[in-house]
């Protein structure tokens, strides 16, 4: 099942990706702010749950994430003008799962490192942006509980959509808070975030940029 989505999408003083030869040999960006909430709150699927053995079962799966980053994103152009990035870089972050009904459950797990990233269908189309989609699951820890994985099959995962047009300059902020259904795995729920970034272009010689 596929979740319905509400996203909403604050952008100001943009800077990341310009349409210029520069984007299509690859730039690089510091990633100086980034903080942000993923929680999802669940209870069992009455349709699924005794297949999954998730019946009675409710609570709800908080990540958040914080501090100094440390890191980058690399951005390109390929020869069909499509833009992509993907930034990585350090943090601090932290799950935390609290199961209310059913087996009684709660722990947290600490997470250093975050990723989003950045892309386009066209030279000119808009910009999605995705939270995480890698290899870790930042949802996941030693309690029940529906996954990353299981928003993704759903399309629920933390996401926004901006203008090419507005990321100019050297500096950008931007965040996106949103919500969105989901049924997967013996669970349903929602999934809210409300995530914030800045961004600042590295300033250096032509030797920097991304090959």
């Amino acid at each position: 099942m596929r979740g319905a989505k509400t996203v909403l999408i604050g952008l100001a003083a943009a800077a990341a990706l310009p349409a210029t030869a520069d984007a299509r040999a690859g730039t690089m960006y510091h990633v100086v702010r980034a903080s942000g909430t993923e929680k999802v709150s669940f209870t069992a699927d009455p349709n699924t749950c005794g297949l999954m053995l998730t019946c009675g079962y409710a609570g709800t799966v908080t990540y958040r994430f914080g501090g100094t980053p440390r890191g980058r994103l690399a951005v390109t152009r390929d020869r069909h003008h499509h833009v992509s990035g993907v930034a990585n870089f350090n943090s601090r972050g932290k799950t935390t799962t609290r199961i209310t009904r059913g087996a009684v459950c709660n722990d947290s797990i600490s997470h250093g490192r975050e990723h989003f990233s950045l892309r386009s269908r066209s030279r000119l189309g808009s910009l999605l942006f995705e939270l995480h989609h890698g290899k870790t699951d930042h949802l996941v820890t030693d309690c029940p509980g529906p996954t990353e994985a299981d928003l993704a099959h759903d399309r629920a995962l933390p996401e926004g959509s901006f203008r090419q047009k507005d990321f100019k300059g050297f500096n950008v902020n931007f965040g996106t808070k949103g919500s969105s259904a989901f049924r997967e795995s013996g669970y349903r729920g929602t999934a809210t975030w409300n995530l914030k970034y800045r961004l600042e272009r590295y300033r250096c010689s032509p030797r920097c940029k991304v090959r």
